[in-house]
Formats: structure tokens, sequence, C-alpha cells
């Protein structure tokens, strides 16, 4: 399995890791762009760029990016705890990872993205994603050809992976090990 054989929109680190990837050696295989337009989703996240969103700076600005990835987003965060996630998440190297959102390539930019890829690739969204609407992983998948595998967890947001662990967990089990998983189901 290549570099883009298991592709999880639930992770920006993700895209930005292939981004630094293609940066840096040029060798990844492929990216596939979620975006459709930074404004558009600063607009839905109620900021002027998309890096105020994507890279929070303060609270008030973790909270909004929070309320988008979340389908069901908790009523009360206590602020000590908004702060952790902060420095733990955001603080560190926070101009290179602005950079990097910056410079994530788009379709127009580069027609590899548009090709099929020849392994297969498994893609695993939140069906109510508001940072990479669910209507966005038909075309990834389309672009990405037969070989891709979407499959879309229901009632999580753009953290599926963290509000569905279990379901998450069972999907790419199946993928990575469908002969285990198989005889384990006997």
């Amino acid at each position: 399995m290549g570099w883009a054989g298991l592709l999880l929109p639930a992770q920006l680190t993700s895209l930005l890791e292939l981004r630094r990837a293609r940066a840096l050696d040029g060798r990844a295989e492929t990216a596939v762009v979620l975006c459709d337009s930074d404004a558009a989703l600063a607009a839905k996240g109620g900021v002027a760029e998309v890096t105020e969103l994507m890279a929070p700076a303060d609270g008030k600005a973790l909270r909004r990016l929070m309320a988008l990835c979340v389908h069901r987003p908790p009523k009360f965060i206590p602020e000590c705890l908004v702060r952790d996630l902060l420095r733990k998440y955001f603080a560190d190297k926070r101009e290179e990872k602005i950079q990097l959102i910056k410079g994530i390539i788009t379709e127009q930019d580069d027609s590899q993205l548009n090709s099929p890829l020849p392994q297969e690739v498994l893609i695993i969204w939140g069906e109510f994603d508001q940072i990479f609407p669910v209507e966005k992983a038909h075309k990834v998948k389309e672009i990405l050809g037969e070989k891709a595998t979407l499959k879309i967890i229901p009632n999580t947001g753009h953290l599926a992976h963290q509000e569905d662990p279990k379901m998450f967990n069972d999907i790419l089990l199946k993928f990575l090990l469908p002969s285990v998983v198989a005889s384990d189901a006997k």
C-alpha cells in the first residue's frame, strides 16, 4: 500500500504532512484536495481567513473550530481544558502550520490530483462533516477511481474517529485485515 493508501479526512495533520512530504521530497504518490473554497470554509467559521479557523490562536477561535468539527459539540468545555488543547495542539510551530495550510495545493495547481490511484484506498468520512461536506467524499472517491472505498460514519462530524471510535476502528480493521476480521466473525 502506497503513501496515499489510506486517506483520513478527519485529520488536518494528515493533509499537512502530505503537503510537507510533497514539498520536501516530491515523491508522495498523490494528494486529494478536500477544500472547495478557503473563503467558504472561513465564512462557515465566521473568520476572515481559513488559517484563523484551522490554526486557532485563542480560546474563542478554538471553540469556533470545535463547533464545526464535531456533529454534537459539548455544551460546555472548561476554560482550562481549552487552554490545554491550544497549548498541546496549536501553539507549537503555529506559523509553520499556517504556512502549510496556505500551501495546500489545489486540483487547479496540479493535474496529478485528478488521477485514479492503482492501490486500494479507504476513505472514511463523517456524515455531518462541516469542514469537508460529505458531497466532497463522493467526489474524492470518484477521483481516486474504482479501487477507492468510501465509508461514511453516521451521526459524526469532521472528527468521526473520535466521535465513534468503535465504528471507525471496525471499518479500518476490515480494510487493513480483511481475512483476520472474516475469520473472527466465524
